[in-house]
């Protein structure tokens, strides 16, 4: 069960660590959405989803305010006491980590490939991903294609076909973070604070106190870990939560399109 919050102010240091893990947190994995009618193709990681109930309230005019629900936290759940008259119930969602092998660029035209995502699968969806399974085995280190048929479909997609295995090894050569190569980013963790940033993220493997160079799901109970009853409610009392019309598109997936949507690179190496 999560902690109560300490004071408004503290003495010493000891607030520095729960700040850093706060920023982590907020600046968090990019999230696959895939554009009405296109397709992309994308590595599973792991292969079985972390599941959780979550709300999505559109707020001050933007969809990424991803909640994880308190009713199977806390005795008091303020995130649907706020949300349910505006159209934000709470629904299943489950997480895997992918690879997008889409090509896309930034605002300064560097070009990206390979980011490594957040995949997340409403119910419809991850009824259509255990049927796959069922029928082609366990996702991870397999490549599928994905496609969208149109704006009502789920923003992850709604037809999935396993195409492949992929070279996991050769893979994390080359895959990014939010833009940065993540061979890169494992290779500056070689004390106790960047490694444990780096663990505040991925689930890290570790071999004689030293990062294991390979491709890991990320951290989901730290990434989705609910925020305080009393959090919660100063975020949501303190913002403009518009009045859901489901007219924002993007069916059982929900939302607007994350940094990094880009086009499918047809010949992925791995």
């Amino acid at each position: 069960m999560p902690e109560n919050k300490p004071s408004w102010f503290s003495t010493g240091y000891s607030g520095i660590k729960p700040e850093v893990e706060k920023m982590d947190m907020q600046n968090g994995p990019d999230r696959v959405w895939i554009p009405p009618g296109q397709k992309k193709e994308l590595i599973f990681l792991d292969d079985l989803p972390a599941c959780i109930h979550e709300h999505c309230p559109k707020i001050d005019g933007d969809w990424k305010n991803w909640i994880t629900c308190l009713k199977d936290v806390y005795e008091e759940a303020p995130c649907c006491e706020l949300l349910n008259s505006s159209g934000y119930k709470s629904y299943y969602v489950g997480y895997f980590t992918v690879v997008d092998c889409s090509k896309w660029v930034d605002k300064q035209g560097k070009e990206y490939c390979y980011g490594i995502k957040l995949f997340p699968a409403k119910l419809k969806t991850l009824k259509r991903l255990q049927m796959r399974r069922d029928e082609r085995g366990p996702f991870a280190g397999k490549v599928f294609s994905i496609s969208r048929l149109d704006e009502k479909s789920p923003a992850t997609g709604d037809d999935f076909e396993m195409v492949r295995d992929a070279d996991l090894t050769k893979l994390f050569q080359v895959v990014n973070y939010r833009g940065k190569k993540l061979v890169d980013e494992y290779a500056k963790a070689v004390d106790e604070d960047s490694i444990n940033r780096l663990k505040n993220i991925f689930q890290l493997e570790m071999a004689d106190g030293k990062v294991v160079p390979k491709l890991v799901p990320f951290n989901y109970g730290k990434l989705l870990y609910p925020l305080a009853p009393k959090d919660v409610r100063v975020l949501l009392n303190s913002s403009k939560i518009e009045q859901r019309d489901d007219k924002f598109g993007g069916g059982d997936g929900g939302g607007t399109a994350p940094a990094g949507g880009g086009t499918t690179d047809n010949a992925i190496p791995f």
